[in-house]
Formats: structure tokens, sequence, C-alpha cells
């Protein structure tokens, strides 16, 4: 660990546990611990329509015991005791498992994440129930409007045949026919310690970080490659609009980028451009579209990032009778934002700052590892990150602007009242 400019930073150590790989970040003066352990598994890896949704379902039966602790109660007071928490979650490629606590209690952090990975019970008296859990939770994503219309864009985007165009949560039809042979198989199939790779950030050494990953992990060899397929992005129709029993209209824009396996230097350029567009209420889509306007109460603008594919959306809850004002507005932003070198000057400090602020907490490092691992499939220490932010210039945002979101690129999803 060292200091720049009055901030702590760091840099990630790797060790080699077979074909799995462990990232240590000392952090000597830090409170935490934290550990993570990055499960290459995700919904790119079920058999639709089948296993909709298993990856996810198993993710959330991991929780219901393990071979030192027999039931949830357990297993979470076995970490919530020391003042901790422990989480997980799962998305297109990746099921993360995550613990934290303060530093001297690093053995029961490392415990928590290992029994989760290798040991689950997964009783046969609580798939019933949790899989019940789970359809309350596909159906309330159904109605939520907001969070209805950004799977519908997602969908819409990659098309049913791409695994990108699936829903995590599955369907509920899979859900409710999972059994325990279906969890067992898939864990088996996907949860070999080869197959994994390890966080720890906090007061731990290197060495005693290997020692206890060692321990709990072991050593393998034989991990599954990931197959990845580049979309064909659907053009049509570029626009689908839902109709719910509701007042307020709901409007994604989506426009198809590039994978960071294909073009890493664009993908970062157009994550910061999405941080032009949106980050903070001094932001040209707040300002333009809600302030100046008048035309939404909400909007935000996010990036997403994946090894084969990539989208840049804008979400608005509105009036039915705002969207195309608001449309021809977001597109005016657009080409305004793309070339303003106040915004992005501004945007680049705000960039700096963030990054700086990230390394306050052994949790924050970790996110921020596991991020750049599952879609760059390397490691960025904080002056590899800052100094990415630096060499950014103008002319590289615009340009993928002009290249990718260009107006005729967008596809738009609306959830709305029927008129």
């Amino acid at each position: 660990m060292s200091m720049n400019d009055g901030v702590t930073t760091f840099s990630w150590q790797e060790r080699l546990l077979g074909d799995s790989r462990l990232f240590v970040a000392e952090l000597p003066h830090s409170p935490s611990v934290s550990v993570a352990a990055m499960v290459r598994v995700g919904t790119r890896n079920e058999e639709w329509p089948r296993q909709a949704g298993l990856a996810h379902a198993l993710e959330h039966m991991v929780f219901h015991g393990t071979e030192l602790f027999p039931n949830q109660t357990a297993l979470c007071s076995q970490l919530e005791n020391t003042g901790g928490d422990l989480n997980a979650w799962t998305n297109d490629d990746t099921t993360l498992y995550q613990a934290r606590t303060v530093g001297i209690e690093v053995e029961t952090a490392v415990v928590s994440v290992a029994e989760r990975v290798l040991h689950p019970l997964l009783p046969e008296e609580m798939i019933e129930r949790e899989m019940n859990n789970i359809i309350q939770e596909i159906r309330r994503a159904h109605d939520t409007p907001s969070s209805r219309v950004r799977r519908r864009a997602k969908g819409l985007l990659f098309g049913p045949i791409h695994p990108l165009g699936r829903d995590v949560l599955g369907t509920e039809e899979a859900v409710s026919n999972f059994t325990r042979q279906d969890f067992s198989e898939f864990h088996q199939e996907h949860y070999r310690p080869s197959n994994c790779d390890y966080f720890i950030a906090g007061p731990v050494t290197v060495s005693k970080a290997h020692e206890l990953f060692e321990r709990y992990f072991g050593t393998s060899f034989g991990r599954k490659s990931q197959v990845y397929q580049e979309p064909i992005y659907r053009k049509f129709p570029s626009c689908f609009i839902e109709q719910r029993d509701i007042k307020q209209a709901h409007l994604v824009l989506s426009a198809p980028t590039v994978g960071a396996r294909k073009e890493e230097a664009e993908t970062k350029c157009l994550t910061f451009f999405s941080s032009m567009l949106r980050r903070g209420m001094a932001s040209p889509l707040f300002q333009r579209v809600r302030t100046e306007l008048g035309l939404c109460y909400e909007i935000s603008c996010s990036s997403g990032i994946w090894p084969d594919a990539g989208r840049l959306s804008i979400y608005v809850g509105l009036s039915p009778d705002k969207i195309d004002p608001a449309i021809e507005a977001i597109h005016q932003v657009i080409q305004t934002t793309k070339n303003d070198p106040d915004r992005f000057a501004v945007t680049k400090k705000m960039a700096l700052g963030s990054l700086a602020i990230a390394r306050e907490t052994s949790m924050e490092v970790i996110n921020l590892g596991v991020s750049s691992l599952e879609t760059f499939e390397r490691v960025y220490n904080y002056q590899d990150l800052r100094k990415e932010i630096e060499k950014m210039t103008i002319e590289d945002i615009e340009k993928v602007v002009d290249c990718y979101l260009a107006p005729e690129n967008w596809r738009q999803v609306v959830v709305g009242p029927a008129s």
C-alpha cells in the first residue's frame, strides 16, 4: 500500500490455486476485511427453457445451510454475530458470494464464503418455499413498470436466441419445477474450485490470505471455458409498446455498442460518456429533459458491458404525451454533450474523485476488482484505473458517440397506459 496525493492506494497481488486465481489487496489500516468468490456461471450457462433461472435459484438455495452450518440461521449468524454481513448475486456470466467483517475475523469470512460455494446442503424441504419466494420476485419485476421496461428493452435488443436476451430471474414455469437433482447437478458441474476466482481486501497479508484460501478452497485444475457469441442485434421491431393499467409511461432507449473483449478502449469511453450524460443533478440529461423542459420526473442513463456485447440505455418515466419531445431532447443532449469540453473536464474530475472515495472500504475495493475481472479478464490497480481516466480525450468520446449512438441506432420500448 502507498500514498498518492493524499489518497491511500494499493496494488492487487495475485496468487494461483491451481487454475483459480486469488487476488489480494493489503489494506493494513482498514477496520474491515472483505472476501468474495466469483463463480464463473450465470444465466448464459442455462439450458432454456428447462433451466430458466436455475443459476439465480441455486444462489438462493445455498443460503439454506451447509455442512458446517445446517440451516440459514446458523449460516448467517456465523458472520453476522461478528458485526459482519454476507450477500450474493447472479448475473449473465457469474455468481458472486461475499462476506465482510472486522479484520480480526478474516478466517470467519473465508469460511462463510467457502461453505456456501463448496458445501451447500440444498435441503429438499426448502426448495418449494424458496422457489415460491423467487416467483414473487419475478412477479414484482413484472408488476413494477420501471423494472419491466428495462427487462423488455434488453430482450428486444438481444432477441430470444442470444443468452443476453434472457432474464436472470428465469420464468415462473421453470422455477416452479426445479428439483434437488437440478440444483445438485448444476452445482457439481459449475461450482468446482477450478471454476472460481477469489478476492480478499483488508488488514491481511498475502501469505495469510493464500494459506486460508488454500485450506478452505483447496487447489484444483480443469477450468471450464466460457463460450461467448457476438450477438446479431435486432433492428426490427425498433419500437415495442406494452400496454398496462397504469397512468405513467416508462420509456427505455437502448443502443447496441461493442463487447469488452473486442474493443476494450471503446467500451471504457462509452461508460465515461454515460457518466457525462447522467452524473449528478447538474448533468445535461437531468437539466435539459427534466429541469428546463419539464418532461419527466425521473431520467437515468447506464452503460452495459459484457465480454461479447454492449449497450447504452436511457430510462425516462413520463406522461405518454411527452414521449416524442423527450426522445427528441435526449438525442439533442447526446449530440451537444459529446464534444462539450467543460462537461468532459467536470466528468473526468468526478471520475477521479469517485475512484479515490471507493478506496475507503474493503468491499468497494472488492467490487471494483470483481467488475474489472468479469468484464476485461484482468484486475486493475488504483494507478491503472487512474491512468485510464486521465489519458481519455474528448476526441475519443466524440468518435464512439458518432460510431454507436447515432439517432437511427436506438431501439425504443414503452410500458405505459392503453391510451
